[in-house]
């Protein structure tokens, strides 16, 4: 009996040890089989654009992270740039204790770092509330808000209710982006081929879309006006046996996100103030959408972030309203009435 009462005492002993060892470093235990640690990644793609194809690595050189717990409070933040974004494996991980969170992203290239502003985020006080990305504005001479800079690669991404565990292994989680940045060329042709004088027009898109929530919703501001950060007549020679310069003005602009609910109106105006044309911008755009796959309209101006659009001017340099070219495709307007 006292021998056998001393050898369960020993195997309860080595088993408490052999416990308290795996507790301690699963990587010792395991030496040949690797250790139990648990590692969460984010994986940032940018599909969503016309070609479906991820290029996030040409978008953004760099991205932000906030995680907020279930009371929508920041619990940790991290932000990473430079050349190992471009990286085809690159991710970023996430250093979360086990629980749900909603993870946001905001992406930028150099041009976006110098056009938004975010806040300063304190963890443990800040929320998802507090999350708001401004776009930066310059005044006129009447003091109402103006842009007439090249905005560059702003985009967003959100994973809401991410459950982090402990599970042993590598664990990466795809986020979305979401481009919010738009490249608006405007084109003006005469029809006679007459070379277009850049000193007899100005162009102008106005919308309220200024400020985005941490959902990357627009949040009301007050209306902006862009103006074209470039313009400037060109040329070129078409013809078989006589030989006929053609000559256009082109007006780039970029503007924040479009917003189906929103009215951005797009405005050319002559040297004497006359309106040349003004058009509703989102309506235009959406024309072509059906030359492409099936999609809603917000998915589409997510989707689509460069718009061309030529108008023909007559002798008295008036629009010549019965057909317009976007992005190559020609649309005929005898039949729209929008306002």
């Amino acid at each position: 009996m006292r021998t056998s009462a001393i050898l369960r005492n020993i195997c309860i002993s080595a088993l408490a040890l052999l416990g308290l060892g795996v507790s301690q470093s699963c990587e010792r235990i395991f030496e040949f089989e690797g250790d139990c640690s648990s590692t969460w990644r984010v994986d940032f793609r940018y599909d969503m654009n016309m070609k479906y194809a991820d290029a996030f690595a040409h978008e953004a050189n760099a991205v932000t992270v906030y995680a907020f717990d279930s009371s929508d409070v920041l619990v940790w933040q991290k932000t990473e740039h430079g050349d190992s974004l471009a990286s085809e494996d690159y991710a970023m991980i996430l250093d979360l204790e086990p629980g749900v969170y909603d993870i946001i992203a905001w992406s930028t290239c150099d041009n976006a770092k110098e056009c938004f502003a975010f806040p300063a985020m304190e963890a443990g006080k800040a929320t998802k509330q507090d999350l708001i990305c401004e776009m930066k504005k310059q005044r006129d001479e009447n003091g109402k808000a103006l842009s007439e800079k090249y905005l560059g690669s702003l985009m967003h991404g959100c994973i809401e209710d991410l459950e982090i565990t402990d599970m042993e292994g590598t664990h990466t989680v795809a986020m979305q982006m979401v481009k919010n940045t738009n490249d608006v060329r405007v084109i003006l042709q005469h029809l006679s081929g007459e070379i277009v004088d850049p000193e007899q027009f100005t162009f102008s898109i106005t919308d309220s879309n200024g400020l985005m929530a941490h959902d990357n919703s627009l949040l009301p501001c007050e209306e902006i006006c862009y103006r074209p950060w470039r313009q400037e007549t060109v040329s070129t020679e078409t013809g078989t046996r006589a030989v006929t310069e053609v000559g256009a003005l082109i007006a780039e602009l970029t503007l924040n996100r479009l917003m189906v609910e929103n009215s951005p109106r797009l405005n050319v105006f002559n040297d004497k103030g006359e309106t040349v044309l003004s058009i509703p911008l989102i309506n235009y755009a959406l024309m072509i959408k059906g030359h492409y796959d099936n999609m809603d309209d917000q998915e589409y101006l997510d989707r689509q972030d460069e718009y061309v659009m030529t108008f023909f001017l007559d002798d008295d340099m008036r629009w010549v309203s019965s057909f317009i070219y976007i992005n190559s495709w020609k649309v005929v307007l005898s039949d729209v009435d929008f306002q």
